[in-house]
Formats: C-alpha cells, sequence, structure tokens
C-alpha cells in the first residue's frame, strides 16, 4: 500500500465485518528511525470461532522519517488467528504439530 487514502480503504474494507479488536503493547525496541513493537490482539469476528473472543500474538517492524510511519509489517500465526478455529482444519493442524513434537 502506498499512501493515507490505500491504508483506509484496507482497513474499512478487511475489519468490517469485526466486532471488536483490543490491541496491547507486550515489548518494543527503537534504533534510529526504525522499530519493533511485539504485541497480543484480542478480537470477535463472526466468521472465526462463532464470533468467540480470540487472541493471536504477534509483532510489527516499523520505520520511520520525518515523525511519520514510512514502513509497518505486521507478522502473526495465521494458525492462531484463523484455521485453528475451523474444525476440520483444527484437527489437521493439530496432527501436523503433534507429529513435529513427535519427532
Amino acid at each position: 500500500m502506498q499512501g493515507r487514502e490505500q491504508l483506509i480503504s484496507y482497513l474499512e474494507h478487511g475489519y468490517q465485518r469485526l466486532n471488536y479488536a483490543r490491541f496491547t503493547a507486550e515489548q518494543a525496541a527503537v534504533t534510529g528511525n526504525q522499530g519493533f513493537l511485539s504485541w497480543q490482539m484480542c478480537l470477535s469476528h463472526p466468521a472465526i470461532g462463532k464470533g468467540k473472543e480470540i487472541t493471536v500474538h504477534g509483532c510489527s517492524a516499523l520505520r520511520w522519517q520525518d515523525d511519520q510511519i514510512i514502513y509497518h509489517r505486521d507478522y502473526y500465526d495465521l494458525t492462531e488467528m484463523v484455521y485453528q478455529h475451523i474444525p476440520v482444519v483444527s484437527w489437521l493442524t493439530g496432527k501436523v504439530r503433534q507429529k513435529m513434537a513427535d519427532k
């Protein structure tokens, strides 16, 4: 995305059906014009887990210039956010995790 208008359009579309989302910052590190922020997001969406609150852990890499963020990238586990809340997929990812732990 480039610019404020594209960001607004993305957020309006992507979070249109979201019941709510709360972020809690956990740790931050800053060096010069870049930083890292780890966070926890609690959210409710009618299409994920039947609307029950779920918790997702993630982090954001940020860069800024002239007091404006010029780069932002989030990293999080999509399994934690979506896949473990879909019955068949949840079972399958659980089996894969179990198999990986057995070795």
